[in-house]
């Protein structure tokens, strides 16, 4: 798997993201569809995992919602630079409903894909359902609604 951005001279996730360092855990980007309001990313797990846990060597698997929301956080920075020819803003994660987890843990070395689909936007609202694959079995399912803050926070 090849991220889409490096292939495409578009930079990184990171340049997509407001996020510290330590919490970005998304490693790139597979497709994105403004049109259809889709993203699918992929992130790597391992120890460097801010969700690593020792006792089970992997993350647990109800942090997929944080996967799917800086998928999301992606998307929204995407849309930001390439539609809109503005800088990514930060946004929050206000709800998540329906989340719905297959196993416990996602171990270390597999990759998980992630991908979200926004259904609905009002003004800096969003609702995006979201999915997370490992092996291409279903791990973790969510809704998750969102805020994109409309001030220039700096991290």
């Amino acid at each position: 798997m090849e991220c889409y951005l490096k292939q495409n001279n578009l930079g990184s996730v990171e340049d997509y993201i407001k996020h510290t360092k330590d919490w970005s855990i998304l490693d790139g980007v597979l497709s994105f569809d403004f049109n259809k309001k889709e993203i699918t990313c992929f992130a790597n797990i391992d120890a460097e995992s801010v969700f690593y846990e020792t006792e089970y060597d992997g993350i647990y698997s109800y942090t997929g919602f944080e996967f799917i929301a800086q998928a999301c956080g992606v998307y929204y920075g995407l849309e930001a630079r390439l539609v809109h020819r503005q800088q990514p803003k930060f946004g929050f994660v206000l709800r998540v409903n329906n989340l719905e987890c297959s196993e416990m843990i996602i171990p270390v070395g597999h990759r998980a894909v992630v991908h979200a689909k926004e259904n609905l936007r009002d003004g800096a609202f969003a609702y995006f359902d979201g999915e997370v694959y490992v092996d291409d079995r279903l791990i973790t399912k969510a809704t998750l609604m969102l805020m994109e803050a409309n001030s220039e926070l700096k991290m």
